[in-house]
C-alpha cells in the first residue's frame, strides 16, 4: 500500500533512530538495524498525537480517507478524527455514519457533533485493531459448542453411566405406555371403521 503521505520517516520506539522510508513502505513492516525492534510512524507511537490533515474528501470518498489514516496506525493506537462540514450533522446522519463505518468495517465511537470555533465539527475517534463486538459475538456460540463437546469427550464415561439408567428408564416408560393405550386405540380404529 502507497503510504498516505509519501516519503516519511520511521523511528525505532528503543533507542530512537529515524530512518527515512519511500512511500510504498509501511514503517511497521521494518526492524531497527541497530537494536532490532520494529520501527513506527514517526508521530504515531507511544501515545503522542500526530497533527495530519486528509483535505478535500468528499462523503462518498470517506471510507477511502479513513483507510489511509488507519493504515498509518499501529494496532491498539487511536486518532481523534475532526471532520469540518457546512452544517452541524443530525442525530439520524450521526447513527448513519457510525454504522456505515462499522459495517465497513471500522473500529470506532460513536461521532459527537458540535460547533467550534463558529465551525460545525464532526469528532470521532477511530482505533485500529480494537474488538468489534459484532464480529466477536457470533463466534461464542460455537466456542461454546466446541468447549461442551471437548469436555463431553474428556467426561463421556461418567456421562454415559449417568444417562444410561435415564435411558432404560425411559424405554420401558415407552413400553408401558404402549401397552396401556393399546387397547383403548383398538377400539377407536374399530368405531372408525364403521
Amino acid at each position: 500500500m502507497i503510504h498516505p503521505h509519501g516519503e516519511h520517516d520511521c523511528y525505532c520506539p528503543a533507542c530512537g533512530i529515524t530512518l527515512t522510508v519511500g512511500e510504498s513502505v509501511q514503517c511497521s513492516g521494518i526492524d531497527c538495524p541497530d537494536c532490532g525492534t520494529r520501527m513506527r510512524a514517526l508521530g504515531i507511537g507511544e501515545r503522542r498525537v500526530a497533527h495530519q490533515e486528509i483535505i478535500g474528501y468528499s462523503a462518498a470518498e470517506l471510507p477511502t480517507a479513513l483507510n489511509q489514516v488507519e493504515s498509518t496506525m499501529e494496532v491498539g493506537e487511536k486518532a481523534c478524527l475532526a471532520i469540518c462540514t457546512e452544517d452541524l450533522p443530525t442525530e439520524d446522519e450521526l447513527d448513519n455514519l457510525y454504522l456505515g463505518m462499522l459495517a465497513s468495517g471500522f473500529h470506532d465511537y460513536r461521532p459527537t457533533a458540535r460547533v467550534i470555533d463558529g465551525i460545525p465539527t464532526t469528532e470521532l475517534v477511530l482505533q485500529k485493531g480494537s474488538p468489534s463486538f459484532a464480529v466477536i459475538l457470533p463466534l461464542l456460540v460455537p466456542l461454546f459448542i466446541i468447549g461442551l463437546i471437548a469436555f463431553g469427550l474428556v467426561r463421556i464415561e461418567a456421562i454415559g453411566k449417568a444417562l444410561l439408567p435415564l435411558f432404560i428408564t425411559g424405554a420401558v416408560g415407552l413400553v408401558g405406555l404402549a401397552l396401556i393405550v393399546r387397547k383403548p386405540a383398538e377400539k377407536y380404529l374399530e368405531r372408525a371403521r364403521r
